[in-house]
């Protein structure tokens, strides 16, 4: 099955080691002591919505996370989403913010398969929106906070163009986290522009909700914003 498809169905999984055994016949094993566990991998706020098909579909992923490849993702659980703040969950489902749904998604997604035993302690890996994140190993987990599924038997979950390992808590990338000013800040590419925009009295405006778009013309950095 491709990734999508095992993201929108619920699947059986036993609680293993942090490497899944393999059948001859090529599958993971699914079975410990005739117990199974049973994990959904629809990404929901509620047991009803699969909150993963609407974010893939609203972000325009479906194709891209259906077709050939090989990739890495880490899928956070339902419980997972249920920490975000409501309203930022609707803000991203909204056409209008769909590039950050588009960042946050591909920010769980690696461009390669990395299967539970090629983890390393320390390990950083560059994610498909051009950010790394960082595997720490004490307990297992990507960045500093988001907790691999390896108790639960959640990793090295096998698709047909990748592998899925289960984390508990959604990876924010920066374009969910920091503002246009921010970012600005951030980068010693843009000192010019962020000063442009201080003294057009702009940072109060290019910190609110918006959308905003900053346009910075080089080398001159003339200053353009679109709303």
């Amino acid at each position: 099955m491709a990734l999508l498809q095992l993201l929108m169905i619920s699947v059986h999984l036993v609680r293993t080691p942090f490497h899944v055994d393999v059948l001859e016949e090529g599958l993971p094993c699914l079975y410990d002591s005739l117990s199974y566990t049973t994990f959904s991998y629809i990404l929901s706020l509620h047991d009803t919505d699969h909150l993963i098909a609407t974010a893939v579909e609203k972000a325009g992923l479906t194709e891209a996370l259906s077709g050939e490849g090989s990739l890495t993702v880490f899928a956070p659980s339902n419980s997972a989403f249920a920490k975000l703040p409501e309203d930022l969950v609707n803000k991203l489902l909204d056409p209008v913010w769909q590039p950050q749904l588009q960042d946050l998604l591909f920010y769980h997604s690696l461009g390669q398969e990395v299967r539970s035993g090629d983890l390393t302690d320390g390990m950083t890996a560059e994610t498909l929106n051009g950010e790394n994140i960082t595997i720490n190993l004490s307990p297992p987990r990507v960045n500093d906070n988001s907790i691999i599924l390896v108790g639960d038997g959640y990793v090295d979950v096998e698709a047909s163009n990748g592998v899925i390992h289960g984390i508990d808590t959604v990876l924010t990338p920066t374009s969910v986290t920091s503002n246009i000013v921010e970012i600005g800040m951030a980068n010693d590419d843009f000192t010019t522009l962020i000063k442009a925009v201080e003294a057009a009295g702009l940072v109060e405006t290019l910190t609110g909700d918006g959308p905003f778009t900053l346009f910075g013309k080089y080398p001159q950095f003339v200053l353009y914003t679109h709303r």
